[in-house]
């Protein structure tokens, strides 16, 4: 078997190119023999030597250690941590209780006196030693303070009748009287009423009288303020 060199083949080839061109058959030179075995081609020597395979006592080939595969690192990344300042403690407070308002005094309970009076149609009515009103004002009751009061009742041509009551706070005190003919009354005489105009003064719950509040002893609790002025 013969190998050509690749310039043998070169000049083959155009040796063939020009007498195709031409026309006219050029002698083609005989390649050259080429002897075997082919020479060797050696690599230039490593600056690292190689060991050789390691051979056992018994000169058995060469066995390649198997090195068991370790096992993959895993590298666990953990997130990053933020830092939280730390919030102080909420302040304790201290819960001031609620004073009452000193300008708006607190109301005072008031009790009722509860008149049922038979025998005459008007009557008048008298509480302390003041006067409270006719029976057409009052209707059949009067607010009082409480605490003990003397009342009494007056009717033209009967008899006057007085009496003591203790009226607790709010509750009801219901009083009955019939009155009784006055046997010195004349028939016809003029009303017993004021002959004049009389003025009346009324707190609601504490005082009510023909006397100013502002010259009458009034319970501490009393506002002369809340006056209602009545005429009769």
């Amino acid at each position: 078997m013969r190998v050509l060199s690749l310039s043998a083949v070169l000049m083959c080839a155009a040796a063939s190119l020009q007498a195709q061109t031409t026309g006219v058959m050029l002698p083609v030179p005989p390649l050259p023999p080429i002897g075997l075995p082919l020479p060797h081609i050696g690599l230039p020597p490593s600056e690292h030597p190689v060991d050789e395979p390691h051979k056992d006592a018994e000169g058995d080939a060469p066995k390649q250690k198997r090195r068991r595969g370790a096992p993959p690192t895993v590298v666990i990344v953990a997130p990053p941590v933020v830092a939280v300042p730390a919030q102080p403690p909420p302040a304790m407070s201290r819960q001031t209780p609620a004073v009452p308002d000193a300008a708006a005094p607190a109301l005072k309970p008031v009790g009722t006196l509860d008149l049922q009076v038979s025998g005459a149609d008007r009557w008048q009515l008298f509480v302390d030693g003041y006067y409270a009103g006719t029976s057409d004002e009052l209707g059949s009751g009067v607010v009082l303070e409480p605490g003990p009061h003397a009342v009494e009742l007056r009717a033209d041509g009967y008899q006057s009748h007085a009496f003591k009551v203790r009226v607790p706070a709010d509750r009801h005190v219901v009083y009955q009287h019939a009155f009784v003919r006055d046997p010195n009354a004349t028939p016809g005489s003029p009303a017993t009423a004021p002959a004049r105009p009389m003025t009346v003064y009324i707190i609601p719950g504490c005082y009510a009288g023909n006397v100013d509040p502002a010259r009458a002893t009034l319970p501490k609790d009393c506002d002369p303020a809340r006056t209602t002025v009545l005429e009769r």
